[in-house]
């Protein structure tokens, strides 16, 4: 009896637990079985929340301020034909290039001539190149003789003691040498040799530059050769048409120097035996002149005057003027050379002020 009793009791507690339980909502969400049907979910004993932003609240942006109205003129079409004026009075541009004075050593004056067979400048000459030279108006480039420029900065460096002398210097000093004879001297260029010797000796390298004569080299009675010896030392080699003599000159004395001259008076010398077997008419060369088994060669260094490393291109502007003036008993010192490079200089510039020469041409620079 007292078994059923227990069991009386507890059914009575679990139909007080569901009674007390609250009633299932069919009509929520249902998940599938495995096999398939659908079960209901779990019933929820918590409210749900509603959605709230986590985001801070919606402010009204400030308004930007509003720029002062600035019309651009419209850019005129690609097509467009009116033309573009430009404002060219600005007081800022830089002035336009003076023109550069240019000189032919065949038109210059007696006068200025006459003032080039002095060895020694004047108070004058000197004045005018120290004037020249620190102008601060003139730009490098000061005149062009013969198409030869002739600057500040190379006059600058020729004026300094032991400085070495430019083609442009030698070129330029030797074009009015030859100008004071009128064309009875030749003097050829610093690239007339390294051009017929280049890769070997080759003539027709240099043919063309006698071509003005018909005679070539022989029209004329001397003739000027400088010779810039591997790029570190001048030489000259000079052509008496007259006593057919070739000489060469040297302000040094050494072993390779002389072995060098023989090549340059042999190299000459074949030189004139193609120039006279090229230029035509044959009949206008002295028949004198054809025999080159009677013209000798002389080497001459004047007892190596140099004393210094870089006075070897004054001393060839020595010798040459020496040849062309006939001074055959010049010999020039290391003291004449010091001297000579201011009367170079001032001979080169000299043209320019105070000395009624007159521009043949100019040019802007």
């Amino acid at each position: 009896m007292s078994g059923d009793a227990d069991m009386d009791g507890l059914i009575r507690d679990v139909r007080s637990l569901s009674l007390k339980s609250p009633p299932i909502d069919i009509s929520s969400s249902s998940v599938d079985d495995p096999d398939g049907t659908k079960s209901p979910s779990r019933p929820t004993t918590q409210k749900q929340k509603p959605y709230e932003s986590k985001t801070a609240p919606f402010t009204a942006l400030k308004p930007r301020r509003q720029q002062p109205n600035r019309t651009r003129p419209p850019r005129p079409s690609p097509d467009s034909t009116e033309p573009i004026l430009v404002d060219s009075s600005d007081e800022g541009e830089p002035p336009s290039a003076a023109p550069v004075p240019s000189f032919s050593s065949q038109s210059l004056p007696t006068s200025y001539l006459l003032s080039l067979t002095s060895d020694v400048a004047t108070l004058h000459q000197k004045h005018i190149l120290r004037t020249v030279l620190n102008d601060r108006s003139r730009k490098d480039l000061l005149l062009r003789l013969d198409n030869i420029p002739v600057t500040k900065s190379q006059l600058g460096r020729l004026i300094k003691p032991s400085a070495w002398l430019d083609d442009e210097t030698v070129n330029g000093y030797l074009a009015l040498l030859g100008a004071t004879t009128h064309g009875d001297v030749l003097c050829m260029s610093t690239f007339f040799y390294a051009s017929l010797t280049k890769g070997g000796y080759d003539y027709e390298a240099v043919a063309r530059w006698t071509r003005r004569w018909p005679a070539g080299v022989f029209a004329h009675s001397k003739v000027v050769v400088p010779i810039n010896q591997g790029n570190y030392h001048w030489v000259l080699v000079t052509i008496d048409m007259t006593t057919r003599t070739l000489v060469y000159h040297d302000s040094m004395s050494s072993s390779s120097t002389g072995s060098f001259g023989r090549t340059a008076l042999s190299t000459m010398k074949r030189y004139l035996s193609d120039e006279r077997t090229h230029k035509h008419p044959a009949s206008s060369i002295d028949a004198s002149l054809r025999d080159f088994d009677v013209w000798r060669c002389e080497h001459r260094n004047g007892s190596a005057p140099q004393r210094d490393g870089g006075s070897c291109g004054v001393f060839l502007c020595l010798f040459a003027k020496a040849f062309v003036m006939g001074r055959t008993d010049a010999r020039p010192s290391q003291r004449d050379a010091d001297a000579f490079r201011m009367k170079i200089a001032c001979d080169l510039v000299g043209m320019l002020e105070g000395s009624g020469v007159d521009k043949v041409e100019t040019e802007c620079g």
